[in-house]
């Protein structure tokens, strides 16, 4: 007598716990609003990949935006970068087989350029232009 009783008091034990995890996991579910879902765009998107050539190259932005320009140097000689915003241009040098990556923040909206030149006319490399709602 002693040990069916012992035997129907282990088996209640078990069910009890068993009912007491299965409540504990519908109690703890997650759930959510579809509709308050936000779907965010990208932090940045590349609007120029191209080799460096003689015509450089150009793109438009509609928004104020920051502007990260990545170019390498594979000529084997110094190269000469003249950005243009607007009617307004800036120029600098990259010395052979070399990079360099500017960031410039709030560059604005409007026609920008890149224009490349070597002293033997010669260009071997690439660039690429991302822009960003957020600074890099």
């Amino acid at each position: 007598m002693k040990k069916i009783l012992m035997v129907m008091l282990v088996s209640m034990l078990f069910i009890s716990c068993n009912v007491f995890a299965e409540e504990n996991l519908e109690n703890n579910a997650i759930s959510y609003d579809e509709s308050n879902v936000t779907v965010l765009r990208r932090a940045s998107e590349r609007v120029v990949n191209s080799n460096l050539t003689p015509g450089g190259v150009s793109w438009h932005q509609a928004f104020k935006r920051n502007t990260r320009i990545y170019i390498r140097n594979d000529s084997g000689e110094p190269v000469s970068v003249t950005l243009r915003k607007n009617g307004r241009f800036y120029t600098s040098f990259i010395a052979y087989s070399g990079s360099t990556t500017e960031d410039f923040n709030d560059t604005g909206v409007g026609y920008f350029s890149l224009d490349f030149s070597s002293s033997s006319g010669n260009l071997s490399g690439v660039v690429s232009v991302r822009i960003s709602d957020n600074e890099f």
